[in-house]
């Protein structure tokens, strides 16, 4: 794959990720009482300061 098929691909993640974190957590449903399905949850600092594992 060359370069710029990687960045496609890339690209392409980072939306669908977007997209997928959208409506779970925001986008309200309307079999939940126009609430979004997954709760908001806390990260604990010492996991928001770890670098992904799968990039």
């Amino acid at each position: 794959m060359d370069e710029t098929n990687r960045r496609r691909v890339k690209e392409a993640q980072i939306i669908v990720g977007e997209w997928v974190k959208h409506y779970n957590h925001v986008r309200p449903h309307s079999a939940l009482g126009y609430r979004p399905p997954a709760p908001q949850t806390q990260v604990p600092q010492i996991i928001q300061n770890q670098p992904m594992l799968l990039q």
